[in-house]
């Protein structure tokens, strides 16, 4: 929800809730978001992107890597359908996740954008959801090798 809202107060209300703060937003291209930064709090999206547009027509794919251990950092992959234009059509977002106590739950620290996926990735992903994602997404970035 929170890169599929057109509506700044929901987008907002999701960054709280799924962001570590500081966060850090790494898109060397600017696929997504006009420019990479690191956001102090939720507030600080609204400086990367206008609110009255959604920043991506899908998500999809997900595929969660935890820690090898309780001291390293668990990662998730997701592929996302652009609004197209000068963007390309589809990018890997990586979410990388601050480490969290026992009860508490997992925030992203850090949110990667990529119009290209490695194929240790690609070999993650396929393994995690088969020849195509859940409800039938099959995006060309992992599935037309």
């Amino acid at each position: 929800v929170f890169l599929k809202t057109a509506v700044w107060d929901e987008r907002q209300r999701h960054g709280t809730v799924l962001f570590a703060y500081p966060a850090s937003y790494e898109d060397p291209a600017a696929a997504l978001f006009d420019r990479s930064a690191t956001l102090a709090n939720a507030d600080q999206w609204l400086a990367l992107r206008m609110p009255a547009l959604p920043v991506v027509d899908r998500v999809g794919c997900y595929t969660y890597v935890p820690a090898a251990d309780g001291t390293g950092t668990s990662v998730m992959y997701a592929v996302a359908d652009t609004l197209g234009g000068d963007r390309p059509p589809q990018v890997l977002l990586v979410a990388s996740f601050a480490n969290a106590g026992e009860d508490a739950d997992a925030r992203i620290r850090t949110l990667s954008v990529s119009p290209t996926v490695s194929e240790e990735q690609r070999r993650l992903i396929r393994t995690a959801n088969g020849s195509q994602c859940r409800s039938g997404y099959a995006p060309g970035l992992i599935f037309d090798r």
